[in-house]
């Protein structure tokens, strides 16, 4: 379950499971579970364009007790192996092998690593920038289990370090227009990151009056979730999803960690056009 609470959870631990699940009532001739965010695993279903708009319940940052709704954009575009979707950025299919009941592909490209805002945190803090980030992207399939390894390393905003996400999910079928999945997922990080993200330097001590904090690397997080979708139409999917987070080792003693546990959940309405 794409780390902090980013786009990628709020998009990889929301977005995931929610875009798995936007087209899951109606799988691709392949056989592999198709999402509103791109291919989840297995060989690519061809040029397609999917658009809609989501709701996101979240923390404004991962240990905030202050929660908000933001607007997010459902989209996914394939032409050839280039690819825009929320799960893995804006990039290129590598490689892809396997067929209906195992399979694994390789992608690689530019995600958003989100920051937060100077109102999100205690004064004197101040904010952390926004920015982008190389993303490489594993996804596998085996039977009915879906699962995706993701490794990241901002190079544009505040953040710094390597990111890395891991994820398995399941999807079941309910009923001919209504399929969930469950999913886990597991968050490392680096030093660096942690510090940009969760750490208090000097400066930040001195115009905040927190005490100083320096942690380390290591697992950063955990979650689960459970996603609903509704195939309106042959056209038009509504998707909801809800789940929780708990952040691990050494950020959880953050002066900024206020709540280390912590609900996530979106709904949102998408559009598939062409055949």
């Amino acid at each position: 379950m794409v780390s902090g609470r980013k786009w990628m959870a709020c998009a990889v631990i929301a977005l995931w499971p929610l875009q798995a699940m936007a087209e899951q009532a109606t799988p691709a001739a392949s056989g592999a579970p198709m999402v509103p965010g791109g291919p989840m695993v297995g060989p690519p279903r061809g040029d397609h364009l999917t658009l809609g708009l989501g709701t996101l319940y979240s923390a404004g940052y991962d240990g905030s007790n202050r929660y908000r709704a933001r607007v997010l954009p459902v989209i996914d575009y394939a032409k050839g192996r280039f690819f825009v979707n929320m799960r893995q950025g804006i990039g290129f299919r590598l490689a892809e092998t396997g067929g209906r009941k195992a399979s694994a592909s390789l992608a690689a490209g530019l995600t958003y690593v989100p920051g937060y805002r100077r109102s999100d945190v205690p004064a004197g803090v101040g904010p952390l920038r926004a920015g982008m980030g190389l993303r490489v992207t594993a996804n596998g399939r085996v039977g009915p289990l879906v699962g995706s390894l993701g490794v990241t390393k901002p190079v544009l905003g505040g953040s710094e370090g390597v990111l890395a996400d891991a994820s398995i999910g399941m999807p079941w079928r309910i009923a001919p227009k209504l399929g969930a999945m469950t999913s886990l997922r597991l968050g490392w990080a680096d030093g660096d990151y942690n510090r940009a993200y969760h750490g208090i330097d000097a400066v930040r001590a001195a115009a905040s009056g927190l005490p100083q904090f320096r942690p380390g690397g290591g697992l950063r997080e955990v979650g689960a979730q459970v996603a609903l979708n509704y195939r309106v139409t042959d056209r038009i999917s509504l998707t909801a999803s809800g789940g929780v987070s708990t952040l691990l080792g050494d950020i959880r003693h953050s002066p900024l960690v206020k709540d280390a546990t912590q609900p996530v959940g979106i709904v949102s309405l998408s559009y598939r056009f062409g055949k």
